[in-house]
């Protein structure tokens, strides 16, 4: 599948490569990007440093190595996709940026087990999809929905066993895959509970239904970078803490964050997932609108439990930034650029409440979804105007994207100056919504525009 692959072997320091003479223990790794959305692919272990490859005239890498730690890996172009090597593996694949997760596509020594894992990332989205629906089942049929969901999972794991050899490893990461999807999807269950706000909850759930929650494992090393993990642990927090503090008073959001902060660090032993943990956590609350009078306090707990200095650093630097995008304030001056290549500022441009929203050329996939995203927002919030603004330097590609997708050029824009406007209004993800009234000033700041409260935000502001 691959029809070229480079010359030269790239080796690469995340995977602590050694030449020791071993060809026994060489790994490779090649792969072809098809509709390049850069001339690089960046790849990484947990925690270490991102190592970036070039990619030749065909859009074609490859590296060796000869010592190589087991386990997940990271890739990143346009968007990420978690892979999975062990010694010996000689791992290709494919992917084209238009339809990135559904034509990834591995060959080579490894691929099955990858395939089975990219396998299970689509029927797991696929699912997430229709979650929403199932919300109004008795807590009894939901669980039972999920079970049943694994349990067909499972039984395609042991099939895969019977073809190929599977290492003890791979089987603990697949088996956690599938694990912590469900438990996430029954948190999500939890969740929604919450959000209604019905008096009376959470005696609606049975005792019975958190039965889950015996099996989990919160210092799993070898799951510590993965997606369904780390998606789960951060869901499962965020439960506790509603169910620890949902008193509805003004300093709520900061009781339930400290409170989130001291649970991690209860629970987590392991030092990387704990920062990892941590670290996520507090950006996601300081990128949200929230009361930042108390951040300071926040901020010295932080201090006193994450180890790591650059995650210090960078917490200050958003406390520093939010403190200038809170409620209420007057949203800097941000100079846009329409189809037409006309400049014009943002403040120009608002003549109801707003929702502002963010998006990049670089993944096809997220852009289609979040415009979608908005269609349906016009629909059941017609009161708000919504504005795209596209965070990319390359103009033209912009634009040809702008009409080839039949986007409203009228309410599609591009910065003018990306850096510097991305930093003023800590763009930090292209799921980040800004809500402005006519007069510049910042109504609501929100870190996700696909998650449900969103929407109850935007009711809210409408009356």
């Amino acid at each position: 599948m691959i029809k070229k692959l480079l010359v030269a072997l790239l080796l690469l320091p995340f995977l602590s490569c050694q030449n020791n003479g071993k060809k026994k223990d060489m790994t490779y790794l090649g792969g072809q990007i098809i509709n390049p959305v850069s001339n690089y692919v960046v790849l990484s272990h947990f925690d270490s440093k991102n190592d970036t490859i070039k990619l030749d005239d065909n859009g074609s890498f490859s590296f060796s190595c000869e010592s190589l730690e087991t386990g997940l890996y990271t890739f990143r172009h346009g968007e990420i996709q978690f892979f999975y090597l062990e010694k010996g593996d000689s791992l290709l694949f494919r992917v084209n940026t238009v339809d990135f997760d559904e034509s990834l596509a591995f060959s080579g020594r490894g691929a099955e087990k990858n395939n089975f894992l990219a396998g299970l990332f689509l029927k797991n989205e696929a699912v997430a999809e229709k979650l929403p629906s199932f919300y109004r089942l008795s807590p009894k049929k939901y669980n039972a929905k999920i079970d049943s969901i694994s349990k067909r999972q499972m039984k395609s794991l042991d099939e895969l066993g019977k073809n190929i050899s599977l290492s003890e490893d791979f089987i603990k990461i697949a088996k956690g895959t599938i694990d912590y999807n469900s438990y996430s999807q029954k948190e999500r269950y939890i969740g929604a509970k919450f959000s209604d706000n019905r008096e009376g909850y959470p005696n609606e759930i049975p005792a019975s239904f958190y039965d889950f929650r015996n099996k989990i494992a919160y210092n799993d090393s070898a799951l510590q970078n993965h997606y369904a993990y780390n998606r789960f642990l951060n869901r499962h927090f965020e439960n506790l803490t509603m169910n620890k503090i949902n008193d509805g008073t003004a300093d709520a959001d900061f009781k339930q964050q400290k409170y989130k902060l001291k649970l991690i660090d209860s629970l987590i032993d392991n030092q990387n997932l704990k920062n990892t943990l941590l670290r996520s956590n507090l950006r996601r609350y300081l990128i949200d609108t929230h009361d930042n009078s108390k951040d300071a306090d926040l901020i010295a707990l932080f201090n006193n439990l994450d180890t790591i200095e650059r995650h210090q650093k960078e917490i200050q630097k958003y406390a520093e930034i939010t403190s200038r995008m809170g409620k209420g304030k007057i949203i800097p001056e941000i100079l846009l650029v329409n189809v037409r290549n006309e400049s014009v500022m943002l403040a120009d441009l608002l003549e109801r409440k707003t929702v502002v929203f963010f998006w990049s050329g670089n993944s096809i996939g997220h852009f289609r979804e979040i415009h979608a995203r908005i269609a349906e927002l016009k629909d059941k919030f017609p009161e708000y105007d919504y504005l795209g603004i596209n965070i990319d330097d390359h103009f033209k590609k912009w634009q040809k994207t702008v009409l080839a997708s039949g986007f409203n050029t009228e309410r599609e824009f591009q910065f003018e100056n990306d850096t510097k406007s991305e930093n003023e209004l800590l763009i930090n993800s292209v799921n980040k919504v800004i809500i402005l009234d006519t007069n510049s000033a910042i109504i609501d700041t929100y870190s996700n525009i696909f998650n449900q409260r969103f929407e109850t935000k935007l009711l809210g502001y409408i009356n």
